[in-house]
C-alpha cells in the first residue's frame, strides 16, 4: 500500500506530493520543487519566482501542462508537471 500524501525530501526541502491510484501517477507541488531548486526556504518567494517564470514562458510561447483544478484534502493545489508511473 502506498502512502498517498507522503512528503518527499530533497536536500532538506519538503516536497508535497499526492498519489492518484486510479491513474497510477504521482503529482508534485511545483512551488515546492522550485523552492528546492533555487534553495529558497520562503514559500511566498518561491511562489512569486514560479509565477514570474510561468509568465515569461507564456510570452515566449512555451507550452507546459496546465494546472489541475482539483484540490487535495489538505487544501493545496496539485499540478501535473511530473508524473512517475509505478
Amino acid at each position: 500500500m502506498i502512502n498517498n500524501k507522503a512528503l518527499a525530501v530533497f536536500k532538506n526541502f519538503k516536497i508535497r506530493r499526492i498519489y492518484d491510484e486510479k491513474a497510477d501517477i504521482w503529482y508534485f507541488s511545483v512551488v515546492d520543487i522550485v523552492a528546492a531548486l533555487i534553495q529558497q526556504p520562503e514559500h511566498q518567494t518561491a511562489r512569486k519566482y514560479w509565477n514570474k517564470l510561468k509568465e515569461r514562458l507564456k510570452k515566449e510561447g512555451s507550452r507546459f501542462p496546465a494546472p489541475r483544478p482539483s484540490r487535495s484534502s489538505s487544501g493545496w493545489q496539485r499540478w501535473a508537471t511530473s508524473g512517475f508511473r509505478t
